[in-house]
């Protein structure tokens, strides 16, 4: 179907002219993205799309890369975050991008690839000055297969790039050289592994940064490596450096400091504070991103191009005041004037180039006027375009049908239709509505459907082609911007991995001890590492590191914890107490789920063509793990048992549209919902939330609450008890004896962890008739979902809340101008602003202050010492809009959502934990507008290094990698003893998470009467060295993972995976951890066998029996005794339960491992 033509004839004959300008007007940007994307074939040019702001660039970027990306170089050039003199602190995030997206386009114009490139960029960023072309020419670094150039060489030349060595590479810039595998990430690439054979490069691989593992089926032949920004401190470029930044006179003290510690940096070879900002006073020359262009084969459009100009204007102004004033002022900026970081002539320069200016002027006038350089589209909106030809008012399914029934009519004889879908539900559910309205095939002929994103639809008269988006016809989706699944990982492992020397720790048998370290030993000619153990009285336990299994973190050295007595066995007791706890816990959970299992309830019907509707109608692309949970619940409702099903997931993962879905798949089939938060504010917004979502269908929703007068609420209560109520919303005076619902079908709770034991009791007696479905923002440990299997329905959504494209991460020294532009900045466009102050003791001292930065703005503040009442009528005012302002502790950070609020400035937050941090920025950014977040750290002393480093983890890498999975490590442990309540959460402290679980998974088999293995803790006592090598995995935290995880491993194929994941990592694996597999693989295979203690002396290996567990399971006792006891000339066996076997040699680790299988499978057949 061939569409724009007409324009496609007109814009090729302008450009095989020659002329310099052509303007298109009545065309918005995201319908120049669709005609660009059906043309791109047709363009053998380069083009570069201006945008007024780097917002308006980012998000047409956003919209479109997936369509273009497969056609062409689709890139997106950044620019500054704000004014450079602003104050806030520049994203070394967006400085590798730049970076990036110059060298890709200079190595596609050095190898003249056949690809066309198109670059999305604001004028902002056109303008700003960047290194210049030989920068990159002069400093690359090409690698191929078969490449001679040894690891030590490699590592000298990428230092000289300005790369840094690291233990892993998780960022940018950073290389790992182990043996004979050498990992790097470049600036312009994906991480790479590399496999030598000597000094050879042998094979290149892609390697995935979040599990550190290579991606066997992304082989590459070669590498180009572009410098990153460590090389900036070369002499040559500190040099130019020192030439171009400000010498400030001698009153100017802090600048005068400042610059002393800038060079005094850089001669250390470290880059200083906000040096993204000063990236082109490196340079002598500079350039700007089109200078990398062919310029004589690029066409510039400029999107809204008067905009575009009165943009820049601005622009250069707020440059020259804001440097006028940094000049006069004694501060922290030592940059120059505005000159030496834009090219402030750049519209004037590109005048002479092809620029096509696209104009979104909608008019509707019948004049199609053509001059030589202005052509004017007739691109009428759909909305627009249908208003004059149905009624838009009518309810959603009968104005889709008698959308497409107008199609069906006006379409019948001539023009084309396209439907422009984002997914495949979109466009099933459309060719559904065609074939039952009987649409002819010679129409559909003309009809057509295309994957691409659009807001609304147009009609282009010209040519009589409708574009119809999904949009037009469902709802308007939008992208949660970037999608990022976390990686599962073992928590205690990653716990352990933080262990330092001085730290806590819990061992199973002895209780709480402190970690002295590892230390290598040569005890019987073997040598292994061990943990170094101290009691009570100094009292010593070693504990060789195959047996880490028995160790778990417990508190930092920091910590006022009192370490137990190895003498007195109190810990026994303690275990004991606790394992009596898990099993009344493991009793409670099957007792529950059989009295669901027996007691029969409502089964609910399939989902059908209404349900389906309100699918359609949800405003995002559904997460992969949204979507498995949606289908898990409506697929539990129809089942005719009670359903008791929880779904965990963080803020933003979207639980709330599961148990939207949910309930209106109870209120199609006539039952009523209720919906029970633990907070007045929480009510309130979820009512809010529930109306907006179901405002196209016939659902009635009520709340209640304590701000409902006496009347409003008897009157809720009749509507209830009469059915008119579909979904009720409320905190727990839902359960009241005063109100009754007619015909109660799903009960949905909202954080049940948060509710008092009383309420809890009430939801128990419900949960045996109704179906209950329960809503967790607290992360829940792994071990602690396996615990629950089968005992409840469980669904994750691991989905990361995604980068939202709409927050702006900012970082700013304590500042009063700065902090009073951000508030005025949200106030001036009628939002609200959290404050997060943490300290109650000077909170009003702090109301205060803000004050005085905006006068006119209504202030609130409100933390947890005050009276409930009082807190929650406060936030409830904030979240009516009654205040601009709310300044409060951390109690934001769980649950309160208000779309209005869209900056949040976070005071002293080098004073936080990543995670939390994580969690208060997710309160804001939560509706279509821009948002803003500002950490505020203080300007006059110096912060930790780990919170240096946690700042730039969020300020850069806001995806969550490594960082947080180990900030997440406490959360997850806190999360479990909320699961599993307040009376488990005592005995989870005293014995740790770990060893509790086990605990609670040995008393539910118990109780199931499965079959139990006895696993044991067998001493192994060989003559081989078994350990990992330093020279092997050189981080000593990496080396205690692993040490964990293998120690954890209960099965042959856990051992089989890190085996294959370290050889993946770390290459070919020295003696000493092959010797250790062994050991572990044996172990493994002699779990279930009761046995004590293994000893390998020369040709002899002596197995011992645990003659305790053998008294008390006489079946494998009686195996033992038949299996071994008559063949004396294979083996020896004494009645201590000593089973004694001669080889023929030496024994090897591989024959042991062979032996112990062989035994298992005498004792325990497979």
């Amino acid at each position: 179907m061939d569409t724009f033509s007409a324009l496609r004839t007109r814009l090729n004959s302008w450009l095989s002219k020659g002329q310099s300008t052509l303007t298109l007007s009545g065309i918005t940007p995201e319908q120049w993205g669709l005609y660009s994307f059906l043309n791109v074939d047709s363009h053998k040019e380069d083009q570069i799309f201006v945008f007024q702001t780097n917002e308006d660039a980012e998000s047409f970027y956003h919209s479109v890369k997936k369509n273009f990306l497969e056609k062409v170089n689709f890139l997106h050039f950044s620019g500054l975050d704000a004014s450079p003199y602003s104050g806030l602190i520049s994203s070394e995030r967006s400085l590798l991008f730049r970076f990036r997206v110059l060298d890709t386009l200079l190595k596609n114009q050095k190898l003249n690839t056949p690809k066309k490139t198109i670059l999305v960029v604001s004028i902002e960023a056109l303008a700003l000055r960047q290194p210049p072309k030989s920068f990159f020419a002069e400093n690359a670094l090409n690698l191929e297969e078969s490449d001679i150039v040894s690891p030590d060489e490699l590592a000298g030349k990428l230092v000289a790039l300005g790369y840094s060595h690291s233990h892993t590479i998780e960022e940018p810039g950073t290389f790992c050289k182990k043996g004979e595998i050498f990992d790097i990430y470049p600036i312009s690439h994906h991480p790479v592994r590399i496999h030598y054979f000597d000094d050879m490069i042998e094979e290149i691989y892609l390697v995935d940064k979040d599990t550190q593992k290579t991606l066997k089926d992304h082989k590459v032949e070669s590498i180009s490596i572009c410098p990153a920004p460590g090389i900036l401190t070369q002499s040559s470029y500190a040099n130019n450096l020192r030439g171009n930044i400000v010498r400030p006179p001698l009153a100017q003290k802090e600048k005068f400091e400042k610059r002393k510690q800038i060079f005094s940096q850089i001669s250390d070879n470290q880059l200083f504070e906000n040096y993204p900002v000063y990236t082109p006073l490196f340079f002598e020359k500079t350039s700007n991103v089109f200078d990398f262009f062919n310029k004589s084969n690029t066409v510039i459009t400029f999107i809204n191009s008067t905009e575009i100009e009165e943009r820049d204007t601005e622009y250069q102004e707020e440059l020259r005041v804001d440097y006028e004033e940094t000049s006069v002022n004694d501060g922290e900026s030592l940059l120059p004037d505005p000159s030496y970081l834009y090219d402030l002539d750049i519209l004037e320069k590109l005048s002479s180039q092809k620029c096509l200016n696209v104009n979104n002027i909608n008019v509707y006038s019948e004049i199609f006027e053509e001059d030589i350089d202005h052509l004017e589209l007739k691109l009428e909106n759909s909305r627009h375009y249908f208003s004059q030809h149905i009624n838009l008012a009518t309810p959603k399914h009968e104005l889709l049908k008698n959308t497409l029934n107008f199609l069906k009519a006006e379409f019948r004889h001539s023009g084309n239709i396209i439907f422009t879908v984002q997914n495949d539900n979109s466009k099933n559910e459309i060719l559904h509505i065609l074939d039952l309205l009987d649409f002819d095939s010679k129409l559909l002929g003309r009809i057509s459907f295309l994957p691409f994103k659009l807001e609304n639809g147009f009609f282009y008269e010209n040519e009589k082609t409708l574009v119809v988006s999904d949009s037009d016809l469902f709802a308007i989706k939008r992208d949660k911007a970037k999608v990022i699944k976390k990686a599962d990982y073992d928590l205690f492992a990653e716990q352990l991995a933080s262990l330092k020397s001085g730290d806590y720790i819990i061992h199973s048998k002895h209780g709480i001890g402190q970690y002295q370290g590892l230390e290598a030993m040569d005890i019987g000619g073997s040598k292994t590492d061990y943990l170094v153990l101290t009691f009570k009285g100094n009292d010593k336990v070693f504990v060789p590191i195959y047996k880490m299994n028995l160790i778990q973190k417990y508190a930092d050295s920091t910590a006022t914890v009192h370490v137990d007595s190895l003498r007195a066995n109190k810990f026994g007791a303690v275990k004991s107490r606790a394992k009596e706890s898990a099993k009344k816990l493991a009793f409670d959970l099957l007792k529950l789920q059989a009295e669901r299992q027996s007691s029969p309830a409502f089964a609910y019907s399939a989902p059908d063509h209404e349900f389906k509707e309100f699918e359609l109608d949800f405003p995002f692309n559904e997460t992969p793990d949204q979507k498995n949970a949606i289908d898990s619940v409506v697929d539990k409702m129809q089942k005719p048992l009670p359903m008791d099903f929880l779904v965990c997931g963080d803020v933003g993962f979207g639980k709330t549209e599961v148990a939207m879905r949910a309930a209106y798949k109870a209120v199609l089939d006539g039952k009523q919902v209720a919906v029970l938060v633990p907070t007045t504010v929480l009510a309130l917004q979820h009512y809010n939330s529930f109306v907006k979502r179901f405002k196209n269908f016939a659902v009635n929703i009520d709340y209640i609450s304590r701000f409902k007068t006496g009347k409003q609420a008897k009157e809720t209560g009749e509507n209830l008890e009469s059915g008119e109520i579909d979904i009720l919303i409320g905190t727990h005076k839902i359960l009241s004896k005063t109100l009754k619902f007619k015909d109660l079908g799903l009960v949905i709770v909202d954080e049940e962890q948060r509710f008092g034991v009383a309420h809890k009791n009430k939801l128990k007696l419900l949960k045996s008739s109704v179906d209950f479905l329960t809503l967790t923002a607290t992360p829940i440990p792994r071990t602690l979902q396996l615990s629950f299997l089968g005992l409840k329905d469980l669904a994750l959504i691991k989905t990361a809340p995604p980068r939202r494209q709409s927050i702006k991460t900012y970082l700013i020294k304590e500042d009063d101008n700065t902090i009073q532009s951000a508030l005025n900045r949200e106030l001036r466009r009628g939002g609200q602003v959290f404050i997060v102050h943490n300290r109650v003791q000077d909170m009003e001292n702090y109301v205060e202050y803000i004050r005085g930065l905006v006068p006119d703005a209504k202030i609130v503040y409100a933390h947890g010492q005050m009276a409930e009442k009082e807190l929650e009528s406060r936030i409830t005012a904030f979240y009516k809009g009654a205040y601009q302002i709310l300044i409060s502790t951390t109690i934001i950070e769980s649950g309160i959502d208000i779309p209005n609020a869209n900056t949040m400035i976070v005071d002293r937050s080098d004073m936080f934990g990543l995670a939390q941090l994580h969690q208060l920025r997710g309160r804001i950014g939560r509706s279509d507008k821009k948002a803003y977040c500002y950490f505020v750290v203080p300007s006059n002393r110096g912060i930790s290094e780990v919170a240096q480093k946690r700042l730039k983890a969020l300020q850069t890498y806001a995806d969550m990698g490594s960082g947080f999975q180990i900030a997440n490590c406490d959360l997850e442990i806190r999360g479990a003893g909320d699961i599993l309540g307040a009376s488990q959460s005592g005995h989870i402290e005293a014995v740790g998470l770990e060893l509790y679980m086990e605990l609670l998974t040995e008393a539910i088999q118990e109780l199931r009467g499965e079959k139990k293995i006895i696993k044991k803790d067998i001493e192994i006592n060989t003559p081989y060295a078994s350990f990992i090598p330093s020279h092997f995995v050189q981080d000593a935290s990496e080396r205690l993972k692993f040490y964990k995880q293998l120690s954890n491993a209960k099965s042959i194929g856990e051992i089989e995976q890190l085996q294959e994941t370290l050889f993946d990592i770390y290459g070919p694996m020295p003696d000493e951890l092959n010797n250790l597999f062994s050991i572990l693989t044996s172990r493994a295979h002699l779990m279930a066998c009761a046995i004590k203690t293994v000893q390998v002396i020369d040709t002899n290996i002596i197995l011992h029996f645990e003659k305790s567990l053998l008294d008390v399971n006489e079946d494998l006792r009686n195996t033992i005794i038949d299996a071994f006891i008559k063949r004396t000339r294979k083996y020896q066996f004494t009645p201590d339960f000593k089973l004694i076997y001669g080889h023929d040699k030496t024994v090897s680790p591989s024959y042991l491992v062979e032996f112990c299988k062989e035994i298992a499978e005498q004792i325990v057949p497979c």
